[in-house]
């Protein structure tokens, strides 16, 4: 079985003072350096300003809190001025890191923890635990598992405890070191003792990383690599709305989530499935060429596969019928100069609105994204902020944002995308996601 870092402690311990780094998300570059108090494995953060915070945030949005490098640490508390900061400013993405690991919350988790309790603390809190600290329930559904490796998170604003990050999502990575052949597998362990396989997580480099929108403990499993590898084939397959068969292919296997060993036959199951939908992906393109020879022999070979039940044989003509599609596009474009699309560029140029409190006191106010896009389809926005933006700040298809009646004094940031449709000369195209400032002063 595997290991993961070491777990906190509660002898006291005088407190001390020391340093740690705010970092750069996307490069790791020390922005700047703040002091904190440290008692034990636990350390309260003094205030990080929002102009440090913005500096860190740079193009991508993303900063961290960085307090590993000062010994065993579990918990990490911000006080009330550094959370307003962090919402109020440029960063999108705020990681915590801890001894064992770290913790991301995205903006609207965020959110979510600086609407809450808004006068208190935060904690963040992450460490590995003994099955001993779990409730009854939770220990019966790991009775039969050899050394199970629990993870808790936790994250608290005074003594309000939040689990549901309301449509928020944190972004888990915890250190464990897996036996040779095997791989690490996540389970969200529910206090009612229900174990529920967090999809898409991924192991390099002695982390785990995986994605859950709410906080609570963590079972880590060990299942052979081979495994592995099919899950996360499954898990990407999972997020296409085309491919809900696929999703069948965790029932193949199931026997794997409970052994330490491959089932052949539920592993060659789980592949078969993924191969049938590959090709059912692959039949579907190429039904714009069905008059091309080369395609029509592709897809025939193709169907002659799927129907030998031969994994092997149906990858591979799939694979060949994309090759032909492929080369069927090129030579209908290189035939017909007209035929040949390009993608055309589309920016949101709007990117802050400073509104007097007195305008919206009594009425709502509008106003117009701006936008640059050299095609010619239709632009369309889509608001995705925060659920909390949301009810006090509207976006239209059309770009027309609303700003409601008796909305208060504050910075919100509203965060949208534009998308243009494909026609006869342009592709389609979508905007990088911006958030646009509204401040109601």
């Amino acid at each position: 079985s595997g290991s993961g870092g070491s777990g906190g402690g509660t002898t006291p311990t005088t407190p001390t003072q020391v340093t740690i780094p705010i970092e750069e998300g996307e490069t790791g570059q020390t922005i700047a350096n703040v002091s904190v108090t440290k008692t034990g494995t636990s350390v309260s953060v003094n205030t990080v300003t929002e102009e440090e915070l913005n500096q860190a945030a740079g193009e991508t949005g993303s900063a961290i809190i960085d307090t590993a490098k000062i010994g065993d640490i579990d918990e990490v508390k911000l006080n009330r001025e550094t959370v307003g900061n962090i919402q109020n400013s440029d960063v999108d993405n705020i990681e915590i890191t801890l001894t064992d690991g770290s913790i991301t919350l995205d903006e609207e988790a965020i959110e979510t923890v600086a609407n809450t309790a808004p006068t208190d603390p935060l904690t963040i809190h992450l460490e590995s635990v003994p099955v001993s600290e779990l409730t009854d329930a939770q220990k019966e559904a790991l009775k039969d598992e050899t050394a199970p490796f629990v993870i808790t998170v936790t994250i608290k604003r005074g003594e309000t405890e939040i689990h549901d990050l309301n449509g928020g999502t944190i972004t888990i990575k915890a250190k464990y070191t897996a036996a040779a052949g095997k791989t690490p597998d996540v389970y969200y362990l529910t206090s009612e003792g229900r174990l529920e396989r967090m999809a898409g997580a991924t192991y390099k480099d002695g982390v785990i990383t995986w994605t859950s929108s709410h906080c609570s403990e963590y079972v880590i499993k060990e299942i052979s690599a081979g495994a592995g590898s099919v899950n996360e084939k499954v898990d990407a397959f999972g997020d296409d709305p085309d491919a809900d068969e696929v999703a069948q292919a965790r029932a193949a296997y199931e026997a794997l989530e409970d052994k330490t060993e491959v089932d052949p036959a539920a592993l060659e199951a789980a592949e078969l499935k993924i191969a049938k939908a590959e090709a059912d992906k692959a039949l579907e393109a190429a039904k714009k060429y069905e008059k091309d020879a080369d395609v029509k022999a592709a897809v025939a070979a193709l169907n002659e596969a799927v129907a030998s039940g031969k994994t092997a044989d149906i990858k591979a003509a799939a694979e060949a019928l994309n090759q032909a599609v492929k080369v069927a596009e090129e030579a209908g474009a290189a035939a017909d100069p007209d035929t040949v699309k390009t993608t055309p560029g589309l920016t949101i140029t709007t990117k802050a609105k400073k509104i007097k409190a007195a305008k919206v006191k009594k009425k709502a106010l509008k106003f117009k994204i701006a936008y640059k896009y050299n095609g010619d389809g239709k632009v369309t926005f889509t608001n995705k902020s925060a659920k909390k933006v949301k009810k006090r700040i509207v976006v239209s298809k059309a770009g027309l944002v609303k700003v409601k009646k008796g909305t208060k004094k504050g910075l919100y940031k509203v965060k949208v995308i534009a998308k243009a449709g494909a026609t006869d000369r342009y592709r389609a195209v979508t905007s990088k996601a911006i958030t646009i400032k509204v401040k109601i002063k």
